[in-house]
């Protein structure tokens, strides 16, 4: 497991990375920017898994626009977030 992972906001949310960057094994973790700090911690405190670890309670949403990067985001069917109505 790589234990730094850092954040970069775009838009509406913030993408998850981990260090470092293995080739052929990049990814991106999109989540809400509210939960980024948590979502890594809970990764380094072995709470979450992260994709270097197997299947996950997350899904892959697509590929980044280099071609190579997979980005995943979070299955709520298996992790429920709560949401604002």
């Amino acid at each position: 497991m790589r234990k730094e992972f850092k954040k970069i906001i775009i838009g509406n949310f913030c993408y998850i990375y981990p260090l470092p960057v293995i080739k052929g094994k990049k990814y991106l973790i999109e989540v809400k920017i509210d939960q980024a700090d948590l979502f890594i911690k809970n990764i380094l405190d072995g709470t979450l898994t992260s994709p270097d670890e197997g299947p996950t309670y997350l899904y892959k949403k697509g590929v980044h626009k280099d071609g190579f990067t997979v980005i995943f985001s979070i299955d709520e069917k298996i992790v429920p977030i709560n949401k604002k109505d």
